[in-house]
């Protein structure tokens, strides 16, 4: 099963970036923080990393291309969940889905003095 490595939002302000140049082909083995292309925005060349290590196994966007925030990249062989994570990467996503659970499980739910329970606006910016 293979696993897509998805364009992350590089700024606030970035909205349709191109991909200049591949510094990756199929087959490369990768880790996480390697720079795996090249992509033009407003602003400028920005080299793009990498989250996970793996093993690319093919790219699926071509040079010259303009993408979205969100839009699939290039597969990784690996299942999800199985490929290798740096601790602080493997944190930040176990926080993250802790958050979630627990906004939507006390959103709208009242606490022992009747009040309701408010999210706060960090908790509910990570589980967007």
């Amino acid at each position: 099963m293979s696993v897509e490595f998805r364009l992350p939002s590089l700024g606030a302000d970035m909205e349709y970036p191109t991909l200049v140049e591949w510094q990756v082909a199929p087959g490369d083995v990768i880790k996480r923080g390697d720079v795996i292309a090249v992509v033009e925005t407003d602003k400028g060349a920005i080299d793009l990393e990498i989250f996970e290590s793996g093993k690319i196994e093919k790219l699926l966007v071509s040079p010259g291309v303009r993408m979205r925030v969100g839009d699939a990249l290039a597969l990784l062989e690996g299942e999800p969940g199985r490929l290798k994570l740096s601790p602080a990467a493997r944190a930040r996503a176990i926080t993250a889905s802790a958050l979630r659970v627990a906004v939507r499980a006390d959103f709208g739910s009242k606490s022992s003095t009747g009040s309701m329970i408010a999210a706060r606006p960090v908790a509910l910016s990570v589980t967007r």
